[in-house]
């Protein structure tokens, strides 16, 4: 069965709430904001970065939470040197329920349909904001959902890392505290596929018109043996998985850990490259990894240390420290970016 986008956009979107949020977001100066509206008696809580001019915006979902470190609100922090790239973090409306559970996945509660809601919240606020792109990204549970608003956005981009793809899949002390206080009426955990879209893998393997940038550490068994398989299953074989780029690494970590400095080179790459087209995505992101991190000067600085004598002078017969060398193309794709990113401002 194929997806119909005309009727999921032909939906009503909570009319009061969606007036509130485009007046809000049509009204914000440049600068960091945080204020909420209300849907009822649920209030859903933005945080804003908002740059003059820029044209694309960059959606955050944060993961499940220490409820003793947040007392308010939680929120996603914003990445530094996007000057191009309206930022917006959302808190999870489901938190507010009670203070006795950790995660929620933007999946809702009984009552309110926070799906249904934000989504419709995401496209006021990039009409508003006159946005032409729009890239969304989370981590962990933030992940599902950041798979799950992509989705409804047409060329959009989706760069997740680690991220659950079906919710009852995830730990069960979990995944279970949170049904028993967001949907007391269910008896099990699976039974969450019926009240929420709790399965990512059934909704992609439907089709799909953005693109995906999946990150999975290997060192993280839990995501790489229950939930990557589950969703790149859904995909294999088929024509639109050519907008899926899957990238497995391991930096000798183990679990289910943050790594700052890839998704801030990713997140780089992404915003700067004109284009949704894997191909390009892939080249800016390789040129932006060389260009923090060339290969070559590491190599030459850790093999120069190791040759250093305790005085600090070079050890007879040390080579030379090498100098980083790029391939054309690399030098090419840097200029590329460099002209998007002046002719952006």
């Amino acid at each position: 069965m194929t997806t119909d986008f005309s009727m999921i956009d032909a939906r009503t979107d909570g009319p009061r709430f969606l007036r509130g949020v485009r007046t809000k977001f049509a009204s914000l100066s440049p600068g960091d904001h945080k204020f909420s509206v209300a849907v009822g008696p649920t209030r859903v809580h933005f945080s804003a970065r908002i740059v003059r001019q820029a044209k694309q915006l960059l959606f955050t979902f944060h993961g499940a939470v220490d409820r003793e470190r947040h007392k308010s609100a939680p929120f996603n922090g914003f990445f530094p040197g996007l000057q191009d790239t309206h930022q917006i973090a959302i808190s999870d409306p489901s938190l507010a329920e009670s203070r006795d559970f950790r995660v929620a996945w933007f999946a809702g509660h009984a009552g309110f349909d926070t799906q249904y809601h934000v989504r419709g919240a995401l496209r006021t606020i990039a009409k508003a904001l006159q946005i032409e792109r729009t890239i969304y990204f989370g981590t962990s549970a933030g992940g599902f959902a950041a798979l799950y608003f992509a989705y409804f956005a047409p060329r959009s981009i989706a760069l997740v890392f680690n991220p659950q793809t079906h919710i009852p899949s995830y730990h069960g002390t979990l995944v279970t505290r949170y049904r028993e206080v967001c949907w007391p009426s269910l008896a099990s955990n699976e039974e969450l596929d019926g009240v929420t879209c709790a399965d990512l893998a059934a909704l992609y393997g439907q089709g799909f018109r953005n693109t995906i940038i999946y990150n999975q550490s290997m060192g993280d068994r839990h995501h790489a043996a229950l939930h990557m398989p589950r969703f790149v299953g859904a995909l294999a074989g088929k024509p639109f998985a050519r907008h899926f780029l899957l990238h497995s690494d391991y930096k000798g970590v183990d679990g289910h850990v943050s790594d700052h400095p890839a998704y801030l080179e990713w997140v780089k790459a992404v915003t700067a490259c004109p284009s949704d087209d894997p191909r390009d995505l892939l080249k800016t992101w390789h040129a932006v990894r060389s260009l923090s991190q060339p290969a070559a000067d590491v190599a030459a600085a850790g093999a120069a240390s190791a040759a250093t004598s305790a005085g600090g002078k070079p050890m007879a017969g040390t080579p030379a420290p090498a100098k980083a060398l790029f391939r054309p193309e690399d030098i090419e794709t840097a200029r590329r970016l460099r002209a998007f990113q002046e002719a952006s401002r």
